[in-house]
């Protein structure tokens, strides 16, 4: 069985927390909460939280006695003494008199029965606490109406192959196949084709065997998911992706005409209609809970935010004090792109990419622009921030976090990457950052990784890295030439590569604050 570890960073906690402190919610900080996942597998998603936040604690249930002993195994080399794992099914599941801060299940109620999908909401009834805050993710209808056939197509052409791997790849291959030989000009079948290749592509392994796969595959609509919801003493929060909410990111008409609806989940239902939404990741609280619809600039108040976008060109190249529009790029996805106009925004944005990974409050990144804005009142800089807040978070421009100053050093002599990463790294080339995201590495990187512990100095890291250099298992470059051959200048060239490659593994929260 291939071990397809995967974090969720739409599951994150301190995600979670600083989304239901918009809201008007308390939630319990993640630092020190009490966290239970569902159907864990072997682990992906639960132990890199608990590497994380070493006082709180975790429980993770999964009915595969496999992946649970995978699970236990990682949790043993990363020396986890706050996290436990069940090896049952939801069903039969009895957690006592336990009460949960968060509750997370990452893809698990389409996949399941009728049954385990009613049981899923007792569960989250019944074991969150007062404050609580539960995540379900699964797909959605009406976009995986059009998924179906392809589905059927890759399960009959599957039946063939045993091994995962090999699924995987088949699926691939025959999705190509058929849309390179479409007799006729069907666009539209064929462009379909085209995306769903282009989607398995840049999925987890996970999804593609679960959703293409799997025995069961229940997509829903939201207002159904819930109703059955409701029907259990849960009530809707928000979306952990909050800009798929905001009717600003619809057309003008659909905005307007969908605007007088009061009902957020009949709204969010016809916009779902709107983007042919195959996929939801839904907060779910108490029904008992008061959430605060009407938000205002202070709703943000006490938010600490992390960029989405990162800047199109170097930023050497900006000149902040001159500076009045941005052009960014997605960070998850560069065909995603925006804008920034003005002065006051546009250099609050770019200290808050300098200040990157540490997550900024709006004072802080008031503060920040005022060293450069000189001749403009600090607090006409918080104003203008405060006024735009809102409209950036649901544009999708900022990531709201509970997390704060608790990662990220580079200038540490003795440089520590966040173990969960470098444990995984020598086996895979996306591993779990600080933020719960997973980044990818490069050959090199994964070499450089193991030996930034915390307990190795920059010189003994010199050392290392240069004996696999002089073995020929790494290979440095200098704009694209090797810095290493007879007579090669490494002594010089080597420090500058691994001060590069620090900056980068910090500015991916990788690096830890020195102890």
């Amino acid at each position: 069985m291939v071990d397809g570890r995967y974090c969720y960073s739409l599951s994150s906690p301190s995600r979670l927390k600083g989304i239901a402190t918009l809201f008007g919610l308390t939630a319990i900080d993640p630092a020190s909460a009490n966290i239970l996942e569902l159907g864990c597998g072997s682990g992906g998603n639960i132990i890199p939280l608990s590497a994380r936040f070493p006082n709180s604690t975790f429980v993770g249930v999964e009915p595969s006695l496999e992946k649970i002993d995978l699970a236990k195994k990682q949790s043993l080399d990363l020396n986890l003494d706050n996290i436990q794992f069940f090896n049952e099914s939801i069903a039969d599941l009895d957690l006592g008199d336990e009460k949960f801060d968060y509750i997370i299940a990452p893809r698990l109620y389409s996949l399941a029965s009728d049954g385990d999908q009613e049981r899923i909401f007792e569960i989250m009834r019944d074991f969150l606490s007062p404050n609580g805050i539960a995540f379900v993710s699964y797909n959605t209808l009406p976009g995986w109406n059009s998924v179906k056939t392809l589905r059927d197509m890759m399960l009959f052409h599957g039946r063939n192959f045993n091994e995962p791997d090999l699924k995987v790849l088949e699926a691939r291959r025959m999705l190509k196949f058929v849309s390179d030989n479409f007799n006729g000009n069907d666009i539209p079948n064929k462009k379909l084709l085209e995306a769903e290749i282009k989607f398995i592509d840049t999925v987890p392994y996970e999804f593609v065997i679960d959703d293409y796969y799997g025995n069961s595959n229940d997509p829903c609509y939201f207002y159904k998911f819930m109703e059955k919801a409701n029907a259990k003493g849960l009530t809707y929060l928000a979306d952990s992706d909050l800009p798929s909410m905001y009717l600003g990111n619809q057309t003008v008409m659909a905005a307007e005409t969908l605007k007088d609806i009061v009902d957020i989940v009949e709204q969010e239902q016809y916009v779902d209609f709107l983007t042919n939404r195959r996929y939801r990741s839904t907060l779910l609280v108490k029904d008992t809970v008061k959430i605060e619809r009407a938000l205002t600039p202070k709703s943000a108040e006490g938010l600490h935010f992390i960029p989405a976008y990162k800047l199109t060109k170097p930023l050497e190249e900006i000149k902040e004090n001159l500076v009045d529009g941005l052009d960014l790029v997605n960070l998850q996805n560069p065909e995603q792109t925006a804008s920034i106009s003005g002065e006051i925004l546009s250099v609050c944005y770019l200290e808050l990419i300098k200040s990157s990974p540490v997550p900024q409050s709006i004072e802080e990144i008031a503060s920040a622009a005022c060293t450069v804005l000189k001749m403009i009142d600090k607090d006409a800089i918080r104003q203008a921030l405060e006024e735009n807040v809102l409209d950036f978070i649901f544009k999708g421009l900022l990531i709201i976090t509970a997390d704060q100053e608790d990662f990220g050093n580079v200038s540490n002599e003795k440089p520590e990457v966040f173990k969960a990463a470098r444990l995984d790294a020598p086996n895979r080339t996306n591993v779990p950052n600080m933020r719960h995201e997973m980044v990818q590495l490069s050959g090199d990187q994964r070499i450089l990784m193991q030996y930034c512990t915390g307990e190795n100095s920059k010189e003994a890291i010199f050392d290392a890295i240069k004996s696999h250099v002089l073995k020929g298992e790494l290979t440095v470059k200098k704009d694209d030439v090797s810095v290493w051959s007879e007579g090669g200048d490494l002594e010089k060239h080597l420090p500058l590569y691994i001060d590069e490659q620090l900056e980068i593994f910090n500015y991916y929260a990788l690096l830890i604050t020195s102890k």
